[in-house]
């Protein structure tokens, strides 16, 4: 897997915000699967600022954000780029099912909060996101446990629209 980082182009040059490349910040990382952005960057902007944009399938984890932001994941489902207030993680889709892994991330929201660096600001770090250890099963079982918790999340959809 390859863990890296983004930034954030200067606000006081609007030129860098007249574009079409979606830009996530940790306030729409939230335990979700994303597939739009409230915020759109240009090619100038990805240029200046070295930013990479992350292919779907890529997962997004805040590594800070007050309240309940730090530790959130979403999976990407767009080519999207970052702020450097998240971890993005590249998988290697021939041995990690990215829906897998943000499936268990998402199971160990807790935890990860839990365990960051505690102090002035409580966050999370690249370093320790990338010691931080994932089972993985064969692909195959990655793949039947993912068909058993999309249907879980359907039904779970399905039954608060009839709310």
């Amino acid at each position: 897997s390859n863990i890296s980082t983004g930034s954030t182009p200067s606000t006081k040059k609007p030129e860098y915000y007249k574009g079409n490349i979606p830009f996530i910040k940790t306030t729409e990382i939230d335990n979700n699967i994303i597939t739009s952005s409230n915020i759109f960057v240009s090619k100038k902007a990805v240029r200046d600022y070295n930013l990479k944009v992350y292919p779907p399938g890529a997962i997004l984890l805040a590594m800070y954000g007050q309240g309940k932001t730090r530790g959130k994941s979403s999976l990407l489902k767009i080519p999207a780029t970052t702020s450097q207030n998240a971890a993005a993680i590249v998988l290697n889709n021939t041995i990690c099912n990215s829906k897998y892994v943000w499936y268990y991330l998402v199971s160990k929201y807790e935890e990860l909060r839990r365990t960051g660096i505690h102090g002035h600001i409580s966050h999370l770090n690249l370093s320790f996101v990338k010691r931080f250890q994932v089972p993985i099963p064969h692909l195959e079982e990655q793949e039947r446990i993912v068909d058993i918790l999309s249907t879980v999340d359907r039904k779970l959809e399905l039954s608060l629209i009839h709310i």
